[in-house]
Order: structure tokens, then sequence, then C-alpha cells
């Protein structure tokens, strides 16, 4: 897979990465024209199109990611269908999050606007699936998620299955949880992810939140989005903020 803003994938290039047999390649859509631009620069909504058009006629399979903040995640639909009509195979979405104190809880999705933005993320959904061959995927299997669309629940893998190692060899449990346990031009990453504290403790059952201990979803969710957790809280190991389930609790 490759991961690319899209700007620079003239028809040249696109040939040029059909060749190189990605599975497939993802750019990201931030929602309407007027509002993409707003995030990402005047004209680049255009160009993100156009990419993913060159990208289909050279037959490579493309992605589109979506992140949801407070000021787009009603455009989730307009997204969906600029990847319909570009062939897109699969749309998909996960929630925005702050990097930085100053910007803390800033544009973040508040626990009824995350379940209105998964519901309409779902009937959108749902409409695709009613198609005998659906054109373009709506997935639903990133955090929380299933509460809405069903399925098996998402259960965050930093420090699990999942590490980051940045430029400068520090290692994180997941890169969006850029907390360093380590770095790989000082230690093995075989010591690091066996040995730092912080990887032990995300591996262990004391991982899930103490406020979703009694939750009938607790060993499977584990608490959520770890990173907006730390993003919003500090603490990795508090319950998703986003999370509305606690006030209707099975179990």
């Amino acid at each position: 897979a490759l991961l690319t803003n899209g700007s620079l994938i003239d028809p040249a290039t696109a040939e040029w990465l059909s060749g190189i047999h990605c599975d497939f390649i993802q750019v990201s859509l931030e929602g309407s024209e007027a509002t993409h631009d707003s995030i990402r620069g005047a004209g680049d909504y255009q160009r993100v199109i156009k990419a993913l058009q060159n990208l289909r006629k050279a037959g490579v399979r493309t992605m589109v990611s979506f992140t949801a903040h407070q000021g787009n995640y009603r455009e989730f639909p307009a997204v969906v269908q600029a990847g319909q009509e570009c062939g897109a195979m699969r749309v998909w979405s996960d929630r925005w999050l702050p990097l930085g104190g100053a910007a803390a809880g800033y544009g973040v999705l508040s626990r009824g606007e995350t379940r209105a933005f998964f519901t309409s993320m779902d009937t959108v959904r749902r409409k695709g699936a009613g198609c005998i061959v659906p054109k373009t995927e709506v997935a639903m299997h990133r955090a929380l998620q299933f509460l809405i669309a069903g399925g098996r629940p998402y259960s965050c893998q930093a420090g699990r299955n999942l590490l980051a190692v940045m430029p400068n060899g520090d290692v994180y449990p997941c890169r969006r949880l850029p907390v360093s346990v380590g770095n790989v031009f000082q230690q093995p990453l075989e010591t690091i992810y066996e040995e730092s504290p912080l990887l032990r403790r995300l591996r262990s059952d004391d991982a899930v939140p103490a406020e979703c201990r009694t939750c009938f979803y607790a060993q499977a969710c584990r608490g959520g989005l770890r990173c907006l957790s730390h993003a919003i809280t500090g603490d990795p190991f508090r319950k998703d903020p986003g999370c509305w389930f606690h006030e209707n609790p099975i179990g």
C-alpha cells in the first residue's frame, strides 16, 4: 500500500505506479471542495480528484480516507459520492485528534457528534450494501464504529501488534500515540517491545480502562481509541472520550 496526498500523480506517474504492484493507493479527502481546500490548501481538492481519476485509468486500486472533526463530519456522504465517482474501492474514516496541548479539545467530536457521525456513515454504507455489486465499500472497522454498524469490535493494537518507528529512531506504540518508549539506535526493537513498561501494560488485562470494566464489550473493545484518550486527557488508559455506550451499558 502507498499513502499519498496525490498532488504529483499525473497520468505518467499513475502508469508507473501501476507497474510496482501496490495493493492499493490511499489519498485523503476532508469533505466538500471548499472544506477540503480550507484544510489542505486552495486547489488541492481538484488535484486529489484528478489523481484518483488518473489512477483509475491506469488500473490502480484506490482508497479514500476521511478524518472527521466538528467542522466536516456532516460532509462524509459527499466524500463517499466523490469516491464512488472516481472508482475508489473503499472509503473509510477515523476521528481527528489534537496533537499538542494548545489544541487539546479543539475540533474533536463530542459523544453526541460521534454517534451522529457513525450513524451517518452507516446510512451511506447500507445504501451501498443494497447494490448487487457495490462500487465503493464504506468501511466501518475503526474504534467504536461497531456500536452502530455491528460486527466484530475494533481493538486498539498500539503496543500489541503495532509499533511506529520514527525517522530519528524513536519508537511509539502508534504513530498517533507519540510517546517514545525507546530508540532503535540505542536498543534492539525486540528489547524495546518486550521490556518497555508502557508497551507491557498496553498488552495486559490492566489496559482496559477502569470506566470500561463493567461494559459488555470490555475485553473486545478494550477502551476504544487510546490515542484520542491520550490527546485529550494525557492518559491512554482512560476510556475513549467519544464513547456514549456507558449511558446505556449492557451487563
